[in-house]
């Protein structure tokens, strides 16, 4: 699992399982098959593809979107 600290211009797409602890200021889009574990800030939307999955403990200023 790998893991983002610090501030993060976004948007940005997972293609791993990720723990997030930073800052993100835009979306996160966790692709199929992967997990997101957030324990920082997305100031925008968490978009989850296919069976993406995501465990929120920090702050979602968006939504979360299920697509596809």
């Amino acid at each position: 699992m790998q893991v983002v600290r610090g501030n993060v211009e976004g948007p940005i797409t997972l293609e791993a399982d990720t723990v997030l602890r930073g800052n993100v200021m835009g979306d996160v889009t966790v692709r199929p098959g992967c997990r997101l574990e957030l324990r920082g800030n997305v100031m925008g939307d968490v978009v989850l593809e296919g069976n993406a999955t995501a465990r929120i403990k920090g702050n979602l200023m968006g939504d979360v979107v299920q697509a596809g």
